[in-house]
C-alpha cells in the first residue's frame, strides 16, 4: 500500500475521502459491502439520463449533431462512439471543475465490447471469448496524477477496487482477485507476462439440467488462448499483430499454447474446487458465478 498512502492527501480529502472510506469498509458482509461500493462510486445522475435518452432514440440511426459514417451497424457504433466520447469530456471537464480542490479519482471502464468482424457476424458480444469483445479501455484519471498511457499490461474489472482503495491509501486485510495499477499510473514497468482468465458461463443452463461453461481463455498482454467447450476446440491468436483474430497459431506456437493451457486449467481447478469446498458459501455473487467463479489474473 505504499504508493496509496503516499499519494493519500492529494487523491481525496474531506466529504470525497470519507464517502469512499465508509464504502470500502471490509466487514465481510457480501452483498451489502458491494453496495456501498457500488453507490459510492456510482456516476452522477446526469449521465444515466444520457444513457437512456440516447437508446430511446437508437431505431432512429444517426444520432444528431454526429458526424455519419454510413448506415451498416459498425458505422452506427461508430458514431455512438463519437458521441460517447463528446459526453464523457463533458463529464470530465465537470468532475474536475468541481472537485478538483477536494480531490476525486475517475474510472471509466465497459463490462465487454462489440465487434463486427467475421467471427461477429451474428451477435457483437456475448456469445465469444474473442479479444475485440473483451478488450475494452480503463481509464483512471485525477488531476493529481500524470497523464501515461499503458499499452501492453492486460488489466482488468477485477483491479479497480485494489487500485481504488491503494491510491486512497485505506488499510485492507482483505486479499482481493485483482491487483492494485498505482505501479503501472506512476511510471512503473509494465507487465505483459500478467495473464488474466476469462469464461463463457451462462447460469440459465443449469435450470435445463446443461452444463454452463461454453468456455474459457487466458490472455496476457499479447496472446489468447481460448477453449471452446462446445466443440472441445483450442485456439491460439497473437491478437496484437492479428487483432481479429483470425489465424490461429496453436500448431506453430506449441510451446505458447502449452504454457497458458496448464495456467488455464490450473485456474479453473483452483476455483471450481475452492467452491465445492465452500469457501465462498458466504458470497452470495458466487450464486450467479457457480462453481468456476468469475474473471481473475494470474502473475
Amino acid at each position: 500500500m505504499a504508493v496509496g498512502q503516499l499519494y493519500q492527501s492529494k487523491f481525496l480529502r474531506g466529504k470525497n475521502m470519507k464517502v469512499f472510506r465508509q464504502a470500502v469498509k471490509v466487514d465481510q458482509s457480501g452483498r451489502e459491502q458491494r453496495s456501498n461500493f457500488n453507490r459510492a462510486i456510482s456516476l452522477p445522475h446526469c449521465v444515466t439520463r444520457v444513457y437512456d435518452d440516447r437508446f430511446k432514440t437508437q431505431t432512429l440511426g444517426q444520432p444528431a449533431g454526429i458526424k455519419s459514417f454510413g448506415k451498416r451497424r459498425k458505422d452506427l457504433y461508430d458514431a455512438e462512439v463519437r458521441y460517447w466520447d463528446s459526453e464523457v469530456t463533458r463529464l470530465f471537464d465537470a468532475i474536475h471543475k468541481k472537485h478538483k480542490r477536494t480531490g476525486y479519482i475517475l474510472i471509466v471502464s465497459a463490462d465487454h465490447g462489440s465487434a463486427f468482424d467475421k467471427n461477429h457476424k451474428k451477435h457483437s458480444h456475448g456469445y465469444d471469448l474473442h479479444t475485440s469483445v473483451l478488450h475494452v479501455p480503463m481509464l483512471i484519471c485525477s488531476s493529481k496524477m500524470p497523464a501515461r498511457r499503458v499499452e501492453k499490461t492486460a488489466v482488468g474489472l477485477l483491479d479497480i477496487t485494489p487500485t481504488l482503495v491503494n491510491l486512497s491509501g485505506l488499510k485492507s486485510d482483505v486479499e482481493y482477485a485483482g491487483t492494485s495499477l498505482a505501479p503501472l499510473l506512476f511510471g512503473g514497468l509494465e507487465w505483459p507476462d500478467r495473464v488474466l482468465f476469462h469464461q463463457f458461463y451462462l447460469a440459465e443452463k443449469i435450470r435445463k439440467g446443461q452444463d454452463p461453461l461454453y468456455g474459457a481463455a487466458a490472455r496476457n498482454g499479447r496472446y489468447n488462448y481460448m477453449w471452446d467447450r462446445r466443440e472441445d476446440e483450442y485456439l491460439l491468436f497473437d491478437y496484437a499483430e492479428d487483432p481479429y483474430e483470425q489465424t490461429d497459431l496453436m500448431e506453430e506456437r506449441t510451446a505458447i499454447a502449452a504454457s497458458m493451457d496448464t495456467m488455464l486449467k490450473t485456474w479453473l481447478y483452483r476455483v471450481r474446487n475452492n467452491y465445492m469446498k465452500g469457501h465462498f458459501e458466504s458470497d452470495p455473487s458466487f450464486d450467479e458465478g457457480g462453481p468456476y467463479g468469475y474473471d481473475a489474473v494470474y502473475h
